[in-house]
């Protein structure tokens, strides 16, 4: 709406100046554009500019706003509360016995790691993560994390065991003490998915769950069915143990030595992709309005300039050159000035001074000047020997008089 509402505006203003702009330009359209006036198809650029400068406005306001995130159904989905999906790991040495797996072939925590990738790669939506592990007691590893990495860094042999103290793995401890860490947490927006194979001591009472839990998964690894030796007893899947747990904090248990967990168990936490669309994006659509809004207006003086009108303008100062042009032919050998001359062609014209013994006076008189005697406009004038005959041009050329081989025109006189 903030992209649509900038458009607008910008709209607005720039058919407005247009608006202005014509009614400025419609006294001088034949002094402007000669006598057939513009071109039919200039009649368009009033409304190509305003088009093209919204479009343009409207393409990098969309941009900003994808990005920033600053649009009011991006604000309203940030605005939700966030669902928290929280991990809880056993770390206990029985975990690195190696009877998981479709073929027995995995111990039990590459197995839990394959686990958690499969449900990481399906899960989406607004999510914060969480892990903790537990072996002696719990401790977080990692909390509100935006980035599923962090929890992949974890399951993929981050060495958490070491900073735990030894002795035997305390399965309803840990689970007591994970409910306090998420007991903070807003109500209903925390699931918990429990990984472990069962192999501890004796359950101490479960506490009961707090409102901040909405669901608990309890995922069983390691074969069920035959034990491995490990501290002087045989270590399996405890699945009864396990379904304890799980009826304790009224969730459910499902054994994932073999099989991956159900999609259908992760229930919304799967948001489902919308369909692939045809044709261009948002984003792409806003990309194109600012090339075209740009190009139209980079491009439009271009053509108005060149195709915009029938009229071409002749050199302004075309007639007096050429008249001078013919003065200078007829008399190529001679320079003096004369003031006539010099506003056709902007103060640099001479008057024709005969050269050689002596030179013949503008009216045709006697000789003037002495040889190689000349006389320029402007400053710094260079005189010649004899000044009588100088006075004596300079006083005709001021009374306006034609000089010998001049051409008039229609009133007789040079202008």
């Amino acid at each position: 709406m903030t992209a649509v509402v900038s458009a607008l505006i910008v709209f607005g203003l720039a058919a407005l100046a247009e608006w202005l702009h014509g009614r400025r330009i419609r006294v001088a359209e034949r002094l402007a554009f000669g006598p057939a006036g513009a071109r039919p198809w200039t009649r368009l650029v009033p409304m190509l500019r305003p088009v093209s400068l919204a479009a343009f406005t409207w393409g990098l306001a969309t941009l900003i706003l994808l990005k920033t995130g600053g649009d009011d159904d991006l604000a309203d989905e940030k605005d939700g509360e966030a669902t928290r999906l929280v991990f809880v790991a056993d770390l206990s040495p029985s975990m690195y016995l190696q009877d998981a797996g479709p073929e027995g072939s995995l111990t039990r925590q590459a197995r839990m790691s394959e686990v958690v990738e499969a449900i990481l790669q399906r899960v989406s939506g607004n999510l914060r993560f969480g892990v903790i592990g537990f072996y002696t007691e719990s401790l977080p590893v990692v909390m509100e994390a935006r980035d599923p990495e962090l929890v992949r860094n974890v399951f993929n042999g981050l060495p958490i065991t070491y900073a735990m103290p030894l002795g035997k793995t305390d399965l309803g401890r840990a689970v007591n003490e994970t409910l306090e860490l998420v007991a903070d947490f807003p109500e209903n927006s925390t699931r918990i998915i429990l990984f472990t194979d069962g192999d501890s001591v004796n359950l101490v009472p479960i506490a009961q769950r707090p409102k901040s839990v909405k669901e608990v998964l309890v995922l069983g690894i390691g074969n069920p069915n035959k034990g491995l030796y490990i501290d002087g007893h045989q270590s399996r899947q405890e699945a009864g143990t396990l379904r304890s747990v799980a009826a304790s904090l009224g969730g459910a248990y499902k054994d994932v030595n073999t099989k991956h967990l159900a999609t259908t168990t992760l229930g919304d936490l799967v948001v489902p992709l919308a369909p692939l669309k045809r044709g261009l994006n948002l984003e792409q659509i806003a990309i194109l309005a600012m090339v075209l809004g740009a190009l139209i207006n980079t491009f439009l003086p271009i053509v108005l300039d060149f195709f915009g009108s029938d009229w071409k303008v002749n050199s302004k100062n075309a007639e007096p050159r050429r008249l001078l042009s013919s003065w200078r032919g007829r008399h190529h050998h001679e320079k003096v000035f004369h003031p006539a001359l010099a506003a056709l062609s902007g103060g640099g014209a001479v008057l024709p001074l005969q050269r050689g013994a002596g030179s013949a006076r503008p009216d045709g008189g006697p000789k003037a000047c002495g040889g190689n005697s000349r006389v320029r406009a402007g400053r710094g004038t260079r005189l010649g020997p004899d000044h009588r005959g100088l006075r004596q041009a300079r006083r005709k050329i001021a009374e306006g008089r034609t000089p010998a081989g001049a051409a008039p025109d229609s009133a007789g006189k040079i202008e």
